[in-house]
């Protein structure tokens, strides 16, 4: 049975693919890996005292700050860094569960890694169908916490302390580039914002987790203090390891476009 050819590969097709990125952020993400390492280990430092979860909050830091100096390969990096964060984030979010910190937090770690990850990979790779459907999970995942946190109602209850409206605010804010994310899906010639984007939800999330720490040492009514130095240190270290997966996401996908690409076209070139 004779081999049916495939479609034609045209010259343009082979100068977009030469003008793509072969490692997009590299060294952006390894810039920022090792500056809010440094700056999470002060806190840590600051806050965390000599206590072993200040301990375990500053090795993973220093682990961080470790895989961006090493010599290795783009995909390599990423999947440590983001591997890593997600650690991080996880050690975070157990001592908010210990302490009855904000529940719902893990809904807004993962929709801020996939959300800022898929925007930047949306940036990176302007036409691939993949970041859209992760900006289509990430905005999901950003609106189901809106709801269970009731951001929606945030507003009704504000009172003249910061307590009250500043975290009022960041809910909003969420749910607005929850909005503004959508632009990712205009047409594969413009980038839609989607690394302005991307750096604002990282942004805001440092903004919403120092808030809460705040809220947590500064209670309203001098009510006593829930929250200790150490669970502040992994707090602090988890939101250094949130931004980094984030920002290691990317290009995570990435490595998983490419290699999805270049199966492609062997099977292409196979057929022709």
């Amino acid at each position: 049975m004779p081999i049916q050819p495939g479609p034609p590969i045209l010259a343009s097709d082979l100068l977009r693919e030469q003008m793509r990125p072969s490692s997009p952020g590299e060294k952006a993400l390894r810039g920022a890996t090792i500056v809010l390492s440094a700056l999470g280990a002060l806190g840590v430092l600051l806050f965390g005292g000599i206590h072993p979860l200040t301990f375990v909050a500053l090795a993973l830091l220093i682990m961080t700050a470790t895989l961006a100096l090493a010599p290795m390969s783009y995909r390599a990096r990423a999947i440590a860094i983001f591997l890593t964060g997600l650690v991080t984030t996880g050690v975070a979010l157990w001592q908010q569960a210990l302490q009855g910190i904000a529940p719902e937090g893990m809904i807004l770690a993962c929709a801020t890694i996939l959300l800022s990850g898929s925007l930047l990979f949306r940036a990176y790779y302007r036409g691939a169908r993949l970041a859209r459907v992760a900006v289509t999970l990430g905005v999901l995942t950003l609106g189901a916490w809106f709801l269970v946190s009731r951001g929606h109602e945030s507003l009704v209850m504000l009172d003249g302390h910061w307590q009250s409206w500043a975290p009022a605010i960041t809910h909003m804010s969420f749910g607005l580039l929850a909005l503004l994310s959508l632009m990712a899906f205009m047409d594969s010639s413009t980038r839609g914002g989607s690394h302005v984007w991307a750096v604002a939800v990282l942004a805001l999330y440092a903004v919403h987790i120092g808030l809460l720490v705040a809220s947590a040492r500064w209670p309203l009514n001098h009510a006593a203090v829930s929250i200790q130095g150490p669970t502040v240190a992994t707090i602090i270290a988890g939101m250094v390891g949130t931004i980094l997966a984030g920002l290691a996401l990317a290009q995570v996908l990435v490595a998983i476009y490419q290699a999805t690409s270049t199966r492609t076209r062997s099977r292409v070139s196979f057929t022709t």
